[in-house]
């Protein structure tokens, strides 16, 4: 855990946290943690739900076996703007210009605060102070620092049952508004007690991946109907977070064969293995040191190397805000080349009558190299392609089998529906079924997405397969895929049904277990 000035400390606790409050904006941020492993002793971030007045927005994985995420809850104008770049990577931004930053790596949460000028003297939580290292708790106790954790300031950033818990559906209707509060682009400063805003809803910066922007608020985080089947999804990396979400307990260790020398090695590997961190860390926006050093810890603590990825994108996503919102690292460089032969030419020596040699030395040549933005661009790519891919030009070109924009799927494991959506409905006497709506994950955006329809009938209680096509699916997220309208005909007959089961596949081949859409 980092706080906002700086210090960093060990929060031990599983449950429900606020990670960041600024109740003058009604903004709030929190967090839940679970372990990170069955009987592990360190605890993951696995979801962040996030509130603006009534609205509210979530992203997590604790109650189910796959990520789900969208809006809980809206109130008007939408004020929460949320951006995606690929199945991996959210930027999510506040009225008070705040900025989160989730990265998912496995099957946890990475999460980055960055506060804004507003938040100046106005905020709370685990993140804690901006101008001060005092800690203090939501009960206005001041907390002695020690790195090993503080008890009693964790706990009192509990989100108890007197407090409203964002991750729960029951309770969010009991928010107040936020009073139109309006996006900002800049706060500065104008005094030591004054902050001067302005409104905008274009802030003016440059950024390394293209993010998208999520749709805005409508209510689609729990219109859904479980369909059984829940088991976890594979994915490509192992759970993975920092800043928030590892648990110190006793001092560990070495084991399964690690050494501190072995450790540290492995993590400057890592490191050094990657061009833009290499990039970064060349530009002064961003050292390695601190992630070295972290890394090393982990897997001290873990007993493997399951943490030690994080490292690279710590240093990624702090390096990719600095540059993003500094001027300095986008304007063009210029690099003197060493000196060239110097130029002679004859002088006449009047004096003696006779000619001499003048050497006059030239001014060093200059070349102009891309900006430090502009380079760290043509090599970054999300969570490096998952070491299942290539690098070129800031776009991953992913292996054989794998896919999305971080090469993070594997395309040879089936997805998994876990929900459908309450809207879907089928006609079981006539054989019209609407649009299907299915969640679960990880679908993939390609042109390989495509849905099994299979139709049904039933004749007095025996069962035969009508018709079974293939069509292909309409990728809405990495959890949430659509299935277009099929429309099957018959004449209506007594004791005549039909059912639909539907199925899906990112390369064609492989598909998800079946599920039937309800019937009307």
């Amino acid at each position: 855990m980092k706080t906002f000035y700086g210090a960093r400390y060990e929060h031990h606790y599983e449950g429900v946290f606020t990670l960041y409050e600024n109740e003058a904006w009604k903004q709030e941020v929190q967090i839940q943690t679970k372990p990170c492993r069955r009987h592990a002793r360190v605890t993951c971030v696995c979801g962040i739900a996030i509130r603006v007045g009534r609205e509210v927005y979530k992203k997590e994985i604790c109650s189910d076996s796959f990520f789900k995420s969208g809006y809980a809850q809206c109130d008007g104008p939408s004020l929460i703007n949320v951006k995606k770049s690929g199945n991996n990577q959210h930027k999510i931004r506040l009225p008070s210009s705040t900025i989160i930053k989730v990265v998912t790596i496995g099957n946890f949460l990475n999460i980055y605060m960055y506060p804004s000028v507003a938040d100046k003297g106005n905020v709370g939580g685990l993140c804690d102070q901006i101008t001060t290292s005092t800690f203090i708790g939501r009960d206005k106790e001041v907390s002695t620092y020690q790195w090993s954790g503080m008890p009693a300031f964790s706990d009192s950033w509990r989100v108890n049952d007197k407090l409203i818990n964002l991750f729960s559906n029951d309770q969010i209707h009991r928010l107040e508004g936020a009073d139109g509060n309006m996006f900002l682009c800049k706060c500065d400063e104008t005094t030591p007690t004054h902050i001067s805003c302005s409104n905008s809803q274009a802030c003016s910066h440059k950024e390394i991946f293209a993010y998208t922007l999520v749709p805005v608020c409508e209510k689609n985080f729990i219109e859904k109907r479980s369909v059984g089947s829940h088991y976890r999804i594979p994915r490509s990396s192992g759970p993975a977070s920092t800043h928030i979400s590892k648990r110190q307990t006793t001092n560990p260790t070495w084991r399964n064969g690690w050494t501190e020398k072995l450790a540290t090695d492995h993590c400057k590997g890592l490191l050094n293995k990657s061009k833009t961190v290499q990039i970064c860390e060349k530009s002064g926006a961003a050292g390695t040191q601190e992630a070295l050093n972290n890394c090393v810890r982990d897997i001290k603590l873990i007993g493997d190397d399951s943490f030690a990825k994080v490292a690279v994108e710590t240093v990624k996503t702090s390096c990719f805000h600095e540059i993003s919102y500094n001027p300095i690292y986008q304007r063009q460089r210029t690099v003197t080349l060493p000196p060239g032969p110097s130029t002679a030419k004859p002088v006449k020596n009047f004096a003696w009558g006779r000619s001499s040699i003048r050497e006059t030395a030239l001014p060093p040549p200059t070349i102009a190299i891309p900006s430090f933005f502009d380079e760290i661009k043509q090599v970054a790519c999300p969570l490096e392609c998952s070491q299942h891919g290539n690098c070129n030009g800031g776009v991953c070109t992913c292996d054989k089998g794998y896919g999305s924009l971080d090469c993070s799927v594997s395309l040879n494991t089936p997805p998994t529906i876990v929900y459908e959506s309450s809207a879907n409905e089928c006609n079981s006497t006539i054989g019209t079924c609407n649009r299907v709506h299915l969640f679960g994950g990880e679908f993939v955006e390609s042109v390989t997405l495509v849905c099994k329809i299979r139709i049904e009938k039933t004749v007095i209680g025996t069962k035969s397969l009508v018709a079974e096509r293939t069509v292909s699916g309409i990728y809405v997220s990495d959890d949430e895929v659509v299935c277009p309208e099929v429309v099957y005909t018959r004449s209506i007959l007594p004791g005549v049904s039909y059912s639909y089961g539907v199925s899906v596949s990112n390369n064609g081949v492989v598909f998800s277990d079946q599920i039937f859409v309800p019937n009307n």
